[in-house]
């Protein structure tokens, strides 16, 4: 019985080993995509293969011109590129990645009135004028003016006493408002300031006009009258007793003001004895003569006293 042991075992083992190279063969045959040996040709013979996902963005752009931009397995990668690539405004790469490798302070950016760029040891850096710092006023008359941000070079419009310069009447300036409307305004000057009109002196007055008078007691000495005109609020007459002053321009009352009406009512004026375009003035020196302080005929026809 010995005797038949070796052959069967030999043979079992022979089998044994036949089948487990044909299963291996069918298993290897499934992953490496090839048949496997005496089988059918079943999904277990065929490899399936499939992409890697796309990436996002497609393009993996990082917007930086230091880096070398591809997608791989689905995923972006940014590559630092050589030191020494062009970069910027004339700038280089460093091997960080970074554009800031400069040779001078243009490189690095234009100087603004809120910030200023250098190179220092082949960096930019830059300084920022502190917030709220001046900027200057880019518009004339919008009641705005320009600051500095503190962290960027362009400034910000912020309310200002930045009004126009529209002429207005004399006791009316255009002002601007304290608050984030901003907008010119009409601003009255405080009554009783001083003020020009067509009488060549004045106070304003409560309507924001330039009156030549607020009371009588503001024209004691007018050349065109002592009255002050409630309607008016010009110096002027009511009668011919506004007029009784030397410097008025005639001793007669006509239409609210004084005036003459021949040479004879100025014969003691002191703005001149002849009678010009109906008010007491000069041609020539010779019409001053009763004028102290050795006058002369002044260009607008009134005699101007000079002192020696």
């Amino acid at each position: 019985m010995r005797g038949f042991r070796a052959p069967i075992a030999s043979f079992l083992s022979s089998a044994v080993l036949a089948g487990c190279t044909q299963i291996l063969g069918v298993e290897e045959g499934r992953f490496e995509g090839t048949g496997g040996t005496g089988g059918s040709t079943s999904s277990s013979t065929t490899a399936v293969t499939t992409g890697a996902p796309p990436c996002e963005p497609v393009d993996c752009d990082d917007d930086n011109a230091c880096t070398s931009d591809t997608c791989a397995a689905g995923t972006c990668q940014h590559a630092n590129l050589p030191s020494g690539t062009p970069c910027g405004n004339g700038l280089t790469c460093d091997a960080a990645g970074a554009c800031d490798v400069c040779t001078s302070a243009p490189q690095c950016g234009t100087d603004t009135a809120c910030a200023t760029y250098s190179c220092v040891a082949m960096k930019c850096e830059v300084v920022f004028q502190p917030m709220g710092a001046s900027a200057g006023n880019s518009v004339e008359g919008d009641c705005l003016t320009d600051v500095c941000t503190g962290s960027s070079p362009a400034p910000m419009a912020v309310p200002a006493d930045d009004p126009p310069n529209d002429e207005e009447p004399a006791c009316v300036t255009l002002g601007c408002t304290d608050t984030a409307q901003v907008f010119p305004f009409p601003k009255p000057a405080a009554v009783g300031d001083g003020c020009t009109d067509e009488q060549g002196n004045g106070q304003c007055g409560r309507d924001g006009e330039c009156n030549s008078c607020l009371t009588s007691f503001d024209c004691p000495t007018s050349e065109f009258g002592s009255a002050c005109s409630v309607i008016t609020q010009r110096c002027g007459c009511d009668s011919n007793a506004d007029c009784a002053s030397p410097s008025a321009r005639g001793p007669m009352c006509s239409q609210s003001q004084c005036r003459c009406t021949s040479d004879a009512e100025c014969a003691a004026n002191l703005r001149g004895s002849q009678c010009v375009n109906s008010w007491c003035g000069c041609n020539d020196e010779s019409d001053c003569a009763s004028v102290p302080g050795k006058p002369v005929c002044g260009p607008t026809q009134i005699c101007i006293p000079v002192q020696l």
